[in-house]
């Protein structure tokens, strides 16, 4: 047994890697157990947290290291063994403990009874050793467990010596990679600051090679200014374990200086306390602080620009501010701004530079012009006595465009210019100007910040002079529908149609400022002027016929549409009626089916007549039409009311009759009266004949 056990403890001792182990260990088990037939060896992988395969006896290891189980998804972890166990039907129990897809892979190794025993280190399952019995589920007992109670311990000191190897092993290559591999500088110092060790990104880093930096002081050699933090206040805080963090500003072999962010612990080397650093180069990073720091400067600045520039809505107003923020904000000596129109014209400008303002007409080869063209923006470094430019400005020809001798004579010598953009088109240009050269060549980006905000804020003054037109426009519309409910009210007022007709003209003359008017009333088969303001002597009494396809109020009328002619010289259907007419408005005036006849407006201007116009046009000629319907009813009931009233003195009269034959020819001659007939008689029966008794426009004896 002695002879054995020692043979035991040397193979153990021999392997060194737990998969040798594993296998030699199974190998050896399933020759001391009678009823084992196979075996395998599961071993924790402590990144992925499953267990995985590394060695089996009497099952396919190819086909098992495809099995990743979960650690605690295990038939042992479910039962909560970590001691020794005999498991009976372990599929059965593997129905419950492992995930449905381990359970399908684990169906190809059948077993009946399994004998496991875990290996335990830090209070943690490792690895399982177990055999199997693929048919049998007494294959084990008690017996078995105290037989192999004594090389339980050996074997699962050996793997944990062996798991903690290979962890060290594993950590020990990536702590190689990391001082071969990694791009930081790595020093390992002394607390005095002098060099122990240092990687190769440390030589590249500094400019001196490994042998030098080992005769080297970090501190005193590379370090080019004291850091935020002395030293011997970050000693203090290494001995109490503590990694400091800290910036420093170092200086390379060459004399150049970079910037480091330095990350520091304590540990210990070569049996001595010691410090490492990890040193990444920073200098882009603070090259891009320093540069945040501007533009957050920059855009602090052109947030009060905005604040400035946004703090009026007239447009005089708003390019002054926006000249002298420029100025301001950029250190510009001059500033001037420029709006042009859609051809290219400029309609407003505001300019700070000395003398007399800038001209107003733009060189057919400038600066502006080309960046009106383009939309992009120009900086010029340099602008020399005899006008050519550092960079030169190319036209699009490549051709170089001189500056304007204007500024060249005002003694500027850099300028930027940015163009001014809204909706997708260039509206304007925004130029700073300097005595010095190159006094924009960083501040581009801010000049284009400040050109962004400039448009908000015309566009917002533009809106604000659209608003303030379109609020004295509704004013105008208010004022004048007032004034046409006046009109309407008199129209309803008006008794006979010349009168109506009065009201209509003199309010179209007087609220709408129209000179040219007239109505026309459908008469037969032709539309006849009955009524008009401004028009031709030859027109006055102008008569259109229906049928011939001349005329726009005849169309109109036909057509039962209004119809607005903007350019009468183009539409051979016209006949003039004021002298220079341009254009002409035809409104139908109608009330439901019954047609009444047209309102005419004439302008002597090509598309005189605005849409709002035409609205108010449209308004009238429904209010004239309705008028007339009143008028034509009023005109019925005057009728019937002066029938009536005949009738009643016709009654008296009758009343007042003493004779049959004055009844009857008084009877006839109101009925002749009243009725509006030209002949009227009264026959009465007489045995069988009808006998005249009284007639009116006719003889008796006729009658």
């Amino acid at each position: 047994e002695l002879k054995r056990l020692v043979g035991f403890l040397r193979e153990i001792n021999r392997r060194r890697d737990l998969a040798s182990l594993g296998q030699w260990l199974l190998e050896y088990a399933v020759k001391l157990v009678p009823g084992a037939k196979a075996g395998s060896f599961l071993v924790l992988d402590e990144e992925r947290g499953v267990f995985k395969y590394r060695a089996a006896v009497g099952w396919d290891l190819k086909e098992l290291v495809e099995i990743e189980i979960p650690k605690g998804q295990t038939v042992q972890a479910y039962l909560g063994h970590q001691r020794p166990a005999i498991v009976k039907d372990p599929v059965e129990l593997g129905k419950a403990a492992l995930p449905p897809e381990v359970q399908q892979k684990l169906e190809r190794f059948p077993i009946a009874a399994l004998f496991t025993f875990p290996i335990v280190h830090e209070g943690e399952v490792i690895a399982y050793f177990n055999l199997d019995s693929p048919d049998d589920p007494d294959a084990f007992s008690q017996k078995d467990i105290e037989l192999v109670a004594p090389l339980v311990e050996e074997a699962a000191h050996a793997v944990r010596l062996e798991w903690d190897r290979a962890r060290q092993k594993e950590r020990n290559a990536i702590l190689r990679l990391v001082w071969d591999r990694l791009a930081d500088a790595l020093f390992i110092t002394d607390f005095e600051g002098r060099i122990l060790a240092c990687n190769a990104a440390a030589e590249r880093q500094t400019g001196y090679p490994r042998e030098e930096l080992l005769r080297m002081n970090i501190m005193r050699d590379l370090a080019a200014e004291e850091p935020a933090i002395t030293y011997e206040r970050a000693n203090e805080r290494l001995a109490r374990g503590e990694t400091l963090v800290f910036e420093e500003l170092k200086r390379r072999k060459d004399g150049t200086l970079y910037w480091t962010e330095c990350a520091v612990v304590q540990f210990e080397y070569q049996g001595q306390p010691a410090t490492i650093s990890v040193n990444r180069d920073i200098t882009a990073r603070k090259r891009l602080e320093e540069e945040l720091k501007h533009r957050v400067a920059q855009l602090e600045l052109a947030t009060h620009a905005m604040r400035m520039v946004t703090s009026s809505l007239r447009l005089e107003d708003v390019l002054k501010q926006i000249v002298l923020t420029l100025q301001e904000g950029v250190g510009a000596d001059y500033a001037n701004i420029t709006l042009f129109d859609e051809e290219g014209t400029p309609m407003e400008a505001f300019d700070l530079l000395p003398g007399p303002p800038l001209p107003s007409r733009m060189r057919p080869r400038g600066f502006t012009k080309r960046i009106l063209a383009t939309g992009e923006p120009i900086l010029v470094g340099e602008i020399r006595e005899d006008g050519t430019t550092e960079p030169p400005v190319l036209d699009e020809a490549n051709t170089p465009i001189p500056a304007n001798q204007v500024l060249v004579k005002t003694g500027i010598r850099s300028l930027a210019g940015v163009p001014i953009v809204l909706d997708g088109d260039v509206k304007g240009v925004l130029y700073a100007h300097s005595t010095v050269p190159h006094a924009f060549d960083d501040q581009l980006p801010l000049l284009q910040l400040l050109a962004e905000q400039a448009a908000v804020a015309i566009q917002n003054a533009w809106l604000y002079e659209a608003a303030q037109r379109e609020i004295a426009r509704r004013k105008q519309l208010a004022e004048r529908l007032q004034a046409l409910e006046g009109a309407s009210r008199r129209m309803k007022l008006a008794d006979s149609k010349d009168k109506l007709y009065n009201v209509v003209l003199d309010s179209i003359h007087q609220i709408l400022g129209y000179r040219a008017c007239a109505i026309l009333e459908a008469k037969e088969d032709a539309l006849e002027v009955v009524a008009e303001r401004g028009y031709l002597p030859e027109a006055q009494r102008l008569r259109i016929p229906l049928s011939k396809g001349k005329g726009i109020t005849a169309i109109a009328f036909t057509s039962g549409k209004p119809v607005y002619v903007p350019d009468v010289a183009k539409d051979p259907r016209y006949v003039p009626g004021i002298a220079g007419a341009k254009c002409e408005l035809a409104i139908p005036i109608a009330h439901g089916e019954k047609k009444f006849g047209v309102l005419n407006v004439e302008h002597d201007q090509v598309d005189g007549i605005p849409p709002k116009d035409r609205d108010l046009f449209q308004i009238i000629a429904s209010e004239l039409a309705v008028a007339l319907v009143s008028l034509k009813q009023l005109d019925e009931i005057r009728t019937i009311t002066d029938k009536l009233t005949g009738l009643h003195r016709a009654v008296q009269r009758l009343q007042q009759c003493t004779t049959e034959e004055e009844v009857l020819q008084t009877a006839v001659q109101v009925a002749q009266h009243i009725l509006g007939f030209e002949i009227c008689s009264i026959d009465l029966v007489e045995g069988d004949m009808l006998v005249p008794k009284a007639a009116s426009g006719i003889a008796v004896d006729v009658a």
